[in-house]
Parts: structure tokens; sequence; C-alpha cells
């Protein structure tokens, strides 16, 4: 459980808690009840009554499909109920410790907790790019089509079980898409020409797809509205275009200012449905991360930056669970489309009509072969990395595929480090 983003039920509780003092920004109340997460931990809601209940804890099979039944918060480390050992074709129940106010600061977990399994590894709701009960912060300049590349995602997710033809998203029915920039009509647009690049006939219901467009709003604020349209629409994710529209009179530099924000977007996507926030930044290479305070990207499980060229998008992407795609390009296409202007003569433009994945091909093995060439054959890997500015483990593996005559029989070093430091290479 990673001690940077911040337990779902606690905030619950928090939530609850702050509520009795009359100070909570996100109240629970009956119309806005937290739907049940996507394979992410025991799940826990804490009821009025305190006796304990002999209910089955989530069930998950690894494949982001849970059994009904909900583990009772009241369920302490001592229970009877064990952790079932994971046996091969059988799912693992998990138990997790009591987490009610009074409670959760004896929830402390043991070196067998962590082995035992007490909490389960989140679902992936789009392949490796969002997980359950988490946040996604996606960064790029002004027109650089990241809000229309998360519009086709929610769009395309329950449509084709997949966003921008490779990322699966097998267990996303519903979606919801909040503009607060752009008018409903250019949205409207964006939509019409998107489903046309999709595939999408125009007699197929895609009834889990939804879009508002409220304009500016205050997320703090107006948590408890936002609430309220989680829990009726259900969302498996929620995007929400952009994070300036929704911090007015913040300073997105300032950690006084953002506390509260980032604690409302956890809030959501723990107990509602995991969030893709988009915000306007430039990347700053030097700390590679957004603008913004430097715990800003710690509240988000995974980054995405996109940098615009022509008609395609190089994505940048950094998840705390690691990645084996942290670059890849997304190619935009169009349709050349006639119409009449307002003297009744027929034009023509371009139209939208889908971003499409492609893998970045990167130039480090051809950097290695140079550097190899260079140097000579009886070069160590360490002076052959040195030179094409890449580790030695990559050498390594360029010299077996070399000698084995393809990746496939080559034999796999260990794998490198994941994360930003090798994205120069």
């Amino acid at each position: 459980m990673d001690p940077d983003v911040p337990d779902k039920h606690q905030h619950s509780q928090e939530a609850q808690t702050e509520a009795e003092r009359g100070s909570a920004p996100l109240a629970m109340d009956a119309t806005a009840q937290p739907r049940p997460a996507h394979g992410s931990g025991p799940n826990l809601h804490t009821p009025e009554k305190k006796e304990k209940s002999e209910t089955t804890p989530t069930v998950s099979d690894g494949t982001g499909s849970e059994s009904t039944g909900r583990a009772d918060p009241k369920i302490s480390r001592n229970t009877a109920t064990p952790n079932k050992s994971r046996q091969k074709g059988k799912s693992k129940i998990f138990v997790a410790p009591s987490l009610s106010p009074s409670e959760k600061w004896n929830s402390i977990y043991s070196l067998d907790d962590a082995r035992n399994g007490v909490w389960q590894k989140p679902t992936l709701i789009i392949g490796n790019l969002l997980l359950a009960q988490s946040a996604l912060l996606v960064s790029a300049h002004p027109h650089s089509m990241k809000s229309l590349a998360w519009l086709q995602a929610a769009l395309e997710a329950p449509a084709r079980k997949t966003v921008w033809g490779h990322f699966p998203t097998p267990n996303v029915n519903t979606t919801l898409f909040i503009e607060t920039e752009d008018p409903p009509w250019l949205v409207q647009e964006r939509i019409r020409g998107l489903a046309k690049g999709l595939g999408i006939r125009e007699d197929e219901q895609i009834s889990g797809f939804n879009w508002a467009c409220p304009g500016p709003f205050d997320l703090v604020k107006e948590a408890q509205k936002l609430a309220e349209l989680f829990g009726k629409l259900k969302p498996d994710f929620a995007v929400i275009s952009t994070l300036q529209n929704i911090i007015p009179g913040r300073d997105l530099n300032e950690q006084s200012d953002m506390a509260q924000v980032n604690k409302t977007v956890i809030t959501l996507a723990r107990m509602y449905c995991p969030l893709v926030m988009i915000t306007h930044s430039t990347w700053d290479k030097q700390n590679k991360r957004a603008l913004g305070t430097i715990t800003q990207t710690a509240n988000y499980a995974t980054t995405m930056h996109f940098e615009k060229a022509g008609d395609q998008v190089k994505a940048i992407l950094d998840s705390k669970l690691g990645s084996e795609e942290e670059k890849f390009e997304l190619h935009l296409e169009t349709a050349e489309v006639s119409y009449l202007d307002n003297d009744g003569v027929e034009q023509k433009k371009q139209e939208v009509r889908r971003l499409i994945y492609k893998p970045k091909k990167s130039p480090k093995k051809a950097k290695v072969e140079a550097a190899m060439k260079d140097l000579g054959d009886s070069a160590s890997a360490e002076d052959i990395a040195a030179k094409a500015g890449v580790s030695d483990r990559y050498v390594r593996k360029v010299r077996a595929e070399k000698k084995h005559g393809s990746p496939e029989k080559a034999t796999k070093p260990a794998p490198e480090p994941s994360g930003m430091e090798e994205l120069g290479g």
C-alpha cells in the first residue's frame, strides 16, 4: 500500500468525522453513496450499527471481477477468518484490519500481513495507465490534443473495450467526460467525428458513455455535487478537463492552496471512481514533472505528459507500479469532408476521426550498435554503456540478441529499473 496514496476507507471515515464537526468538504449522505471499486482492496464501508457481521470479504479472481460479498469493517487482525493461501486456479480472500475511527491506529501491519496479502493490488482500469481507486494526471500545453485524446478514451473504452486501439479496458462499461472549457457544440462535433473514426454505427447505442459541459466550477466547494453525480452514473472512470478551471483563487504552485484540492481528488477517486485529471502545463525536464507543487504528482498513481508535433502526440508515462511502455505516440487520423458555406458554395475541410496508438521506436539500440562498432568487440559492457548513454544491462541484452540472432532466442538479463531515468536514452 503506497504511503503517498491514502486508503479510501480512511478518507471515508475522515470525511464522516469532519462532517460531524461541520467542516467536511465532502459530506456523505443518502444521495451520494460510494460504489464498490474494482479489485482495489477490501471493500470496507462503516455501517451505522456496531455489531460484527459474518459477511464474506471481497474476492478477486485476478481478472477484475469480484464477488458481491463485502468485508466487515469491524474485522480485526485477530479475526478468526484467516487469509486463504493462494492456490493455482483459485481466488484469494483478503481480510483487512478494522479502519473505524476509534480503531484504525490499531491496524498495524506485519511482515506476514504483507506476505499473505492483506491488501490486493488494484485492478487495471485502462491497461497500465489507470488503476482502480487512483488518479492519473495528464499534462500538456494548450491545444496539444490531450482533451481530445481523453474524450476519445471515454467513448472508446465502453464501446470498443480499448483506448486508442491499444490499452485494454475489459472492465469498463460506463464513463463520464467533464469539459469545463469548451462549449457543448464543439464537444458534440468532436464526439460525432470520433464516433465515425471508431466505426460506431448511427444505430449503435453506447449507453455507458456520458459527457457534460458545466463550465468552470470549484472542485473543493462542489465536491458533494460531483459525488452525487458519480453515485448516480456509477462511472468506471471519469475525466475532468481541466484542473486550472476547477481551482478558482488557488495558486497551482502553493502547497497551502492545493492541499485541499489534492485531498478532494484522492477522496473522489477512492470512494467513487478513478479520475483522469487534465492540466495545462509544460514539462519540467529537470524535475521530470508537470508544473505545480512538488507533492502534487505524489497524489497521482500515474502521470502522463503530451507533446504535440504536427498530427501526432508523443506521450511520456510514469507509474508508481512501473510500466513497460514509458514512451509511445498517438497519431491523429482525419477525413476530408465537403460542406456548403453561407453562400451555398461547396467547401472542403478536415474532420477529426480518431487518435491511434503507435509504439515509440527507441534509438537506444542504434546507439549501442554504433558504440560497439567504434570500441570493438572486446570492449566491456560498461564502456559501451558509457559511450551510448544507456545501462550496461541493456548493452548485454543487445549483445545477447546479436549472438543468438533474435530477441526470442536470447537469454534475458535482469530487467532494467523502471521510471524516468532512461527517457533520454
